[in-house]
């Protein structure tokens, strides 16, 4: 095993991108209205949730904590990261993830704290191709989750979000 290639946030950012594009693409069957499942290429199949938009009531379908890369902890700490390895049977992705830690909730006593490189993803068809909006919290390492920006508002529009 050599050493591993120097990570940089380019490198991070292109793996997420991939990512993003994979699930974006993904090939949706949903078996019934309360239970949608779809096949993310190349890692497994994930039962999400349903949900509605703020203002005109539009089903959403919802898609939360899907891991995108094996969490950085022991000897992956500082590395780059790995990719998730694929699945078998369907991933239960119905509810939000843990956020990862920040300044004021880092705990010694948690050793999952670190596992929260997930992403959600909500469409409110999942057979059309649509624009795809990718958006990264901000919070400057203090506060902030995926889960405090749900599809409520922007899933009016035809558009796939990754949060």
């Amino acid at each position: 095993m050599g050493l591993p290639k120097k990570v940089t946030k380019r490198s991070v950012c292109n793996r997420c991108f991939l990512l993003v594009v994979t699930i974006a693409s993904i090939i949706g069957t949903s078996l019934a209205q309360d239970d949608p499942v779809v096949n993310i290429q190349g890692l497994g199949s994930v039962m999400g949730t349903m949900g509605e938009t703020a203002w005109t009531g539009r089903p959403i379908y919802q898609f939360f904590n899907i891991k995108y890369a094996e969490a950085p902890v022991g000897e992956q700490r500082f590395r780059a990261p790995l990719s998730v390895l694929p699945w078998s049977g369907v991933m239960n992705v119905t509810a939000p993830g843990r956020g990862c830690p920040q300044r004021r909730t880092i705990s010694q006593d948690d050793p999952d704290a670190e596992d929260c490189l997930t992403l959600s993803v909500y469409s409110n068809d999942l057979t059309a191709n649509r624009p795809v909006m990718l958006y990264v919290h901000g919070g400057a390492f203090v506060v902030g989750s995926a889960e405090r920006f749900g599809p409520e508002y922007l899933l009016e529009k035809d558009i796939v979000l990754v949060v």
